[in-house]
């Protein structure tokens, strides 16, 4: 598991991150850094879960086959449990030993803009709170999020030789078949969007599977340093619906046609049980309503017609 662990960590990004157990007490060969926990908890807070998890104030957990009590768990970080509050704290973790001393890691959001605060050996927690609330008001005090959007895709004529017509894929339905995933561009107060140097990159594709595929990506700098990116998706059933062609799970206009013609098929089986259920029910309703009536009343008339006789005979 710790192997994983490892691993993860690289696939994130981090650069200096080792571990050796799942549970973060100290040990000479289990070390991170700050930039390197950002990183872990940018990918954590995309898990709807983990959100819902970091960001509840307490849990109550149930009985279980060891403990017959129900048991509440309260969560450590005082942002999120309000003792310390904070607009926009959404989830964060905690921790401590004696030799790491106090740790923090603050996750919030406003506006659009989500910033991650990571504070490590700080001398006290209460001191740890003080500079997370700083650092957080710098963030939103001096930056911005802008979104990132298909209109910012400038088509090259590197454009992946697959597709047959830049017309028709870059038509004025191009969000539908070209468009980013969620991308965001972070610029301080004292820059415009126009102010970062966008750069388009696009990856030829020798086959396309059905659904989104990503065939580019869009990267923005500022000052030398990337503030922003997003990648470029193009949906190829969306695009083969709109130019009439057939996908994998697609059928020809043949197979619609005769595919339709056994959907009506299919119907007339039950189109007849229905027919028949409600003849049935008019046949019994006749019978109830009229039909037996009659009889009783026919029945009766006759009874008193034979006594009539009998005493005109007798």
């Amino acid at each position: 598991f710790v192997q994983m662990m490892n691993d993860k960590a690289k696939e994130l990004g981090c650069l200096n991150t080792h571990f050796m157990n799942p549970h973060g007490l100290d040990h000479k060969e289990h070390y991170t850094t700050a930039y390197d926990l950002a990183q872990i908890a940018r990918a954590a807070i995309q898990y709807p879960i983990f959100r819902k998890i970091s960001g509840s104030r307490n849990y109550e957990m149930p009985t279980t086959n060891l403990c017959d009590e129900t048991r509440w768990i309260s969560n450590t970080h005082r942002m999120i449990k309000k003792t310390i509050p904070y607009d926009g704290v959404f989830a964060g973790k905690t921790g401590y030993t004696d030799i790491a001393r106090t740790t923090l890691v603050t996750c919030a959001e406003r506006n659009g803009l989500t910033l991650i605060c990571v504070l490590m050996k700080v001398s006290t927690g209460d001191q740890a709170y003080v500079d997370a609330a700083n650092l957080l008001d710098f963030g939103f005090n001096n930056f911005s999020a802008y979104n990132i959007t298909a209109e910012d895709i400038v088509i090259e004529p590197t454009f992946p030789s697959l597709f047959e017509g830049q017309e028709t894929i870059l038509s004025e339905e191009k969000e539908m078949l070209v468009h980013v995933n969620k991308g965001k561009l972070v610029l301080p107060f004292t820059a415009s969007y126009e102010d970062a140097v966008r750069n388009v990159t696009l990856t030829p594709i020798s086959q396309f599977v059905e659904g989104e595929n990503v065939i580019g990506k869009i990267t923005y700098t500022y000052g030398d340093k990337e503030v922003g990116s997003a990648n470029i998706l193009y949906n190829y059933k969306k695009s083969a619906e709109k130019l009439n062609t057939p996908t994998p799970s697609s059928p020809t206009s043949e197979d619609n046609t005769s595919s339709k013609e056994e959907e009506k098929s299919d119907f007339r089986p039950i189109i007849i049980g229905i027919l028949i259920a409600v003849f049935v029910l008019c046949i019994g309703m006749y019978l109830i309503v009229i039909e037996i009536p009659y009889q009783k009343k026919r029945a009766a008339y006759e009874a008193r017609k034979r006594n009539r006789n009998k005493q005109r005979e007798g």
